[in-house]
Parts: structure tokens; C-alpha cells; sequence
């Protein structure tokens, strides 16, 4: 299960959704236990703290019920997010799911398996169907119907989203919570990553990313671990949030990140036209090391965080 939070400020908001282990690479020379899982970018939610709890016995071996996790990467026009967690070296390990080959999509009447932490339900919920079809942009013509989704992303809000994205559409049941969850065949091979609800189809209203689009996503990421580039420093990026005003934004980019009226009305504008805006940052040189650099950007973002606005630390490549 992973909580992503918003929890000092005025708002004291706290989600659940779902995400499943994967095999990915670790960065070269790293010998930390890590583990890597996927899940949808809306778990995931930018600006939120995300804490990851593991079911089954593995949980066991962790001192606490919930690990912080690292965002890796993610991809919002798919609903695609890569995270990761430090557990102790000590943990033997979970196997991570495989995927369904990708080349081909799964057969109509296939039996589909969905799993994850539902709202309201104490553990993971297990959900039995077969695969419907499959289907892209799951909101063209959705009319003006309230959604139900999993999904965080209103029916308009989602309209621009998933232009390029192929679901499998399934009759297993998913409900808020479960986003982030595997949709799995009868091999445990993951055919689809469970993402969202459209509630007018009623049974046939359950959307999984198809496992090309979740592989293809994989692959990019693979390929800047591959690449090693080393961070040039580290910035903190404020996100769009309606629920804030522009004039308290302003103020606290004015007093906390110490910004003038004029930079801080730019990155409320770049915030507002594209979703995010770099509000500051620190470079690495020989007088301030990439610890150094990264604490200094993590110190901002907590301050800021606590003036409830959506912030990030992410690296200067």
C-alpha cells in the first residue's frame, strides 16, 4: 500500500493506493537494498510525502509499518510513476512481478486478476474477471456524468490525458485505492497496471495501462541509469495546486524561498501554464558538495511544505 500526504499546513489530507515490485536496475555501485515498484502517477501525487507498507510476511521484517519512498520518475500523460524504498539489508528481499510480453496484447476472455489496497478496506483486495478489450483515450464521450474513478483526475481534468496510452479494459472490479495495483493473468504475469474507473460502463468501466506503455516507461528511466549522469545540483519545483491562492503563493515564495515579487510571479506563472515552475536552485561546486546541495534544496522544500504548497526536490541534470 502507498499513502501519499499532505499533512502540515491547512490541509491534513492522506490517500492510499497501490503499486507492485518490479526488476530494475539500481544505480552503479549502489549496494543498498532497494526496491523498486510501479505505480500510477496520482498515487504518486506531486508535492506529497509517499510511505510505502508491504503485505505479508515481508512487512514482518521491517521496523516500521511504513517506509519512505524516493519518486524515480514520472509520466502523467500515462498515469505512470516509478518509485523506490531503502529496506535493511538484512530483508530477504520480495520477488518482483513479471510482465506479460508486450509485443502482443492479452486474448479477449483471458481471466484477469486485480489487486490492491481498496478505501475502507483493511488489507489488499482481490478482484477475479476476464479481459474485455482494449481501448484508448477511456475518457472521449464521457459526457458530463460524474466519475466514481480510481483515479484522482476528474472526467475533464483527464480529457488531454492518455492520447497515446492503450488500456486493457477488464470486468475484474477496481475501486479507489487500487490504483497503482497489477492487473494479472493466470501465470501472475501483470497484463495491465490498474488506473481508473469509468463508472457509466459499469462492469466493463475498469481501465488497466496496458504493459507497453508501462515498459516503454521503464525503458526511459532504464536508460538515464544507464547513462550514470551524475546530478549538477538540486532544485525544488513548486507544482499547480488550485486549492491555493495566487496572492498566499506569492507571499510565501517571497518570505521562505526568498524570492522578488517579480521571480516569484514567474513561477507562479510556469506553475500555472505547464503544471510546475523551478523555484530555486543549488548547484554543485567544490565549496558545496552534492550533500551539501541536496540538503540545502531538501531544507527549502520542507519549509515550504509546511506552508501547504506542492513542492519538489528533484535533480539538475
Amino acid at each position: 500500500a502507498i499513502s501519499h500526504e499532505i499533512i502540515i499546513g491547512v490541509r491534513n489530507i492522506t490517500s492510499r493506493g497501490s503499486g507492485f515490485v518490479i526488476d530494475f536496475p539500481t544505480s552503479e555501485g549502489e549496494t543498498r537494498n532497494i526496491i523498486h515498484l510501479l505505480t500510477a502517477a496520482h498515487v504518486a501525487s506531486a508535492g506529497s510525502k509517499l510511505t510505502v507498507s508491504f503485505q505479508s510476511e515481508f512487512q514482518q521484517q521491517l521496523s516500521s509499518d511504513g517506509l519512505p519512498a524516493t519518486l524515480i520518475g514520472r509520466d502523467t500523460s500515462a498515469d505512470l510513476a516509478l518509485i523506490s524504498v531503502e529496506v535493511p539489508d538484512e530483508a530477504v528481499l520480495p520477488e518482483p512481478l513479471h510482465f506479460f510480453d508486450s509485443s502482443t496484447s492479452p486474448d479477449v476472455g483471458t481471466l484477469a486478476f486485480a489487486c490492491g489496497y481498496p478505501s475502507l478496506i483493511d488489507e489488499a483486495a482481490f478482484t477475479m474477471g476476464i479481459v474485455c478489450g482494449t481501448a484508448r483515450s477511456p475518457w472521449a464521450n464521457y459526457g458530463n456524468s460524474d466519475t466514481n474513478s480510481n483515479s484522482s483526475e476528474s472526467a475533464e481534468d483527464s480529457s488531454s490525458l492518455f492520447q497515446n496510452v492503450t488500456f486493457v479494459v477488464t470486468d475484474a472490479s477496481m475501486a479507489p485505492g487500487m490504483s497503482g495495483g497489477p492487473l494479472s493473468n493466470a501465470n501472475g504475469e501483470v497484463i495491465g497496471m490498474c488506473a481508473l474507473v469509468r463508472p457509466d460502463l459499469r462492469a466493463l468501466g475498469n481501465y488497466a495501462v496496458s504493459t507497453r506503455a508501462c515498459q516503454e516507461f521503464l525503458t526511459r528511466l532504464k536508460c538515464d541509469v544507464a547513462e550514470n549522469t551524475k546530478p549538477k545540483g538540486y532544485r525544488v519545483v513548486l507544482f499547480n495546486d488550485p486549492m491555493n491562492k495566487k496572492e498566499r503563493v506569492e507571499k510565501i515564495l517571497m518570505n521562505v524561498a526568498q524570492l522578488d515579487e517579480k521571480a516569484a510571479n514567474s513561477v507562479m506563472m510556469d506553475a500555472h501554464m505547464t503544471g510546475r515552475g523551478a523555484v530555486k536552485s543549488f548547484m554543485i561546486d567544490d565549496a558545496n558538495g552534492g550533500k551539501a546541495a541536496n540538503s540545502l534544496a531538501e531544507e527549502l522544500c520542507e519549509l515550504m511544505r509546511r506552508e501547504d504548497v506542492l513542492v519538489e526536490v528533484e535533480e539538475v541534470l
